[in-house]
């Protein structure tokens, strides 16, 4: 009788905690969109929150970081998608095996020196920054990202000031892995497409022992046209055309960063400016 009480005690347990499991993305979901205000300083809405026990895998879906009137969106996206490993938790490991992002939307609105994003500031640095110091000593803590993949990502950046938008549209890239590691070498690496087949891309590599790094951005076919009306508070012109191409190296230690050393090229090519009277200057 009392091996059978026991078994139905441990089966109910089970049931109990196989229910909790189940229905605690809801739950998770429910309560950070009540409380987002306090938890990020915005309203959100989520619409899908789904945790894979099994695969570690965790899905979200129709997530929106709204503006400060509660109505207008400030970042979106479709679909977020992590795979995580935390057995290797009790490695000092941090590791994520997939990190996709699809359909990420980001608009930024700057009004004279102000932005839409001043209260999120404001939020954070009003958050206490008081740690306690912990003096025991702990192992290297290692971090490991693989497979992060970014898809059909929009930006628009909105200058009420010169009544003037810059759009990113249909960014994708992907990068295929980004380590540190406090004892070993570590390294990272980002690749992305701009507007006429151009491209921005970095390297990274970073020894964490010494401090020594080295780092190579590269710029190919930058278009300045949508740049000209920036360029215009700074001069008196209505035409800004030409291309430009470059690759900065930087050298240096990270515990002595203003020592570091530039070097590189930039060219710029079929360079065209006119002024208010319509004159053309031209650098070929």
């Amino acid at each position: 009788m009392k091996k059978k009480v026991l078994f139905w005690a441990a089966g109910l347990l089970l049931l109990l905690i196989v229910i909790s499991l189940v229905l605690l993305p809801g739950i998770v979901r429910r309560y950070a969109i009540k409380h987002s205000k306090e938890l990020v300083g915005r309203q959100i809405e989520l619409k899908n929150l789904r945790i894979n026990y099994f695969t570690s895998r965790i899905l979200a879906t129709g997530f929106t970081l709204f503006e400060a009137n509660d109505k207008d969106a400030f970042i979106s996206f479709d679909t977020l998608i992590i795979k995580l490993k935390p057995i290797r938790l009790f490695r000092d490991e941090f590791v994520m095996d997939r990190f996709y992002l699809s359909g990420l939307k980001a608009k930024v609105v700057q009004s004279d020196s102000t932005f839409n994003f001043d209260d999120l500031i404001a939020f954070y640095s009003a958050e206490s920054d008081t740690i306690p110091s912990d003096t025991a000593t702990s192992e290297p803590f290692k971090f490991h990202f693989s497979n992060i993949e970014f898809k059909n990502f929009n930006f628009d950046y909105e200058n009420k000031t010169l009544q003037d938008t810059l759009t990113l549209n249909d960014i994708s890239f992907f990068i295929p892995y980004i380590g540190w590691n406090q004892t070993e070498k570590s390294e990272a690496g980002l690749r992305f497409s701009l507007k006429d087949e151009g491209y921005f891309e970095s390297s990274i590599n970073v020894d964490p022992a010494g401090g020594d790094f080295d780092a190579r951005i590269t710029i190919s076919g930058l278009h300045l046209n949508p740049f000209r009306d920036y360029a215009a508070q700074f001069a008196n012109i209505t035409g800004l055309q030409g291309v430009v191409n470059s690759q900065i190296d930087i050298t240096g230690n990270i515990y002595e960063a203003e020592k570091s050393i530039i070097s590189g090229k930039v060219e710029m090519l079929d360079f065209t400016m006119a002024d208010t009277y319509n004159n053309g200057y031209d650098i070929k």
